[in-house]
C-alpha cells in the first residue's frame, strides 16, 4: 500500500496506540511518541499490553510503517501532521486537566523551532472551551517563535469512541468534529481523513 501521509501521534495510551496503529493500516508512515520508556521498549519488541480487540494483530501486520520513540522532536520532525492524544483527567471542579496537553504543546513548539515546513498540530484530547487556544496554541507559539495560522496550523478534533471498539470506530466514525485555527488547517485535516477513510 502506498504511503499517504507522514504523521506522528503524541501519547500512546488507550486511544493513542490504536490510533497510531489504525493510521499505519491505512498506509500512513507513523511515528508514535510517549514519555514512558518501558512502553516504547515493549512496542519496539512488538509487545502489546492492551485488551483492545485486534490491536496486536493490526500492529504486527503494519509494523513496517510504525516507529516509536521517546523523542518528541524526532516524532514531530518526521511528520507533517501531529495528533496529540494525551490524558486530560477530570479535576474536582469538573473541568479537565490540561497538564499533559501543555507539555505536548511545549514539545511541539520546541520541535517547530528547527523545522522550516508548515506543520499541522491536531488536539484530539478532550479539553474545556477556550483551552485549545490558551493551553495549546499560545504555548506552541511561545516555544516555537512562530505564528499559528501562518507558520503552523491547529485543529481541535476530539474522538467520541468507546474503549473495546476503538479500531472499528476509527474506521467507521458516525461523525467527525473539526475545529480549525484557519481554513488551511481545516482543509488539511479534512483531506487527510478523506484519504484514509472508505
Amino acid at each position: 500500500m502506498k504511503t499517504i501521509e507522514k504523521v506522528s501521534v503524541i501519547g500512546l495510551g488507550k486511544l493513542g496506540l490504536p490510533t497510531m496503529t489504525f493510521f499505519a493500516s491505512c498506509g500512513c508512515s507513523v511515528t508514535g511518541v510517549d514519555h514512558n520508556k518501558t512502553l516504547i521498549t515493549e512496542l519496539e519488541n512488538n509487545v502489546i499490553c492492551s485488551e483492545e480487540p485486534s490491536l496486536r494483530e493490526m500492529y504486527l501486520a503494519h509494523r513496517k510503517r510504525i516507529s516509536v520513540t521517546n523523542s518528541f522532536m524526532e516524532a514531530v520532525n518526521a511528520s507533517c501532521i501531529t495528533f496529540v492524544i494525551v490524558p486530560t483527567p477530570s479535576l474536582p471542579s469538573g473541568e479537565f486537566s490540561t497538564d499533559y496537553v501543555k507539555k505536548a504543546a511545549m514539545a511541539i513548539g520546541k520541535s517547530l523551532c528547527l523545522k522550516d515546513e508548515w506543520h499541522l498540530a491536531v488536539l484530539v484530547s478532550t479539553v474545556m472551551p477556550g483551552a485549545t487556544r490558551k493551553d495549546f496554541i499560545v504555548i506552541i507559539e511561545k516555544y516555537s517563535g512562530k505564528k499559528c495560522g501562518v507558520d503552523f496550523g491547529v485543529c481541535y478534533s476530539p474522538e467520541f469512541i468507546a474503549l473495546g471498539n476503538v479500531l472499528n470506530n476509527l474506521a467507521n466514525p458516525d461523525f467527525m468534529l473539526i475545529g480549525e485555527s484557519d481554513k488551511k488547517s481545516g482543509r488539511c485535516l479534512e483531506s487527510f481523513h478523506e484519504k484514509i477513510l472508505p
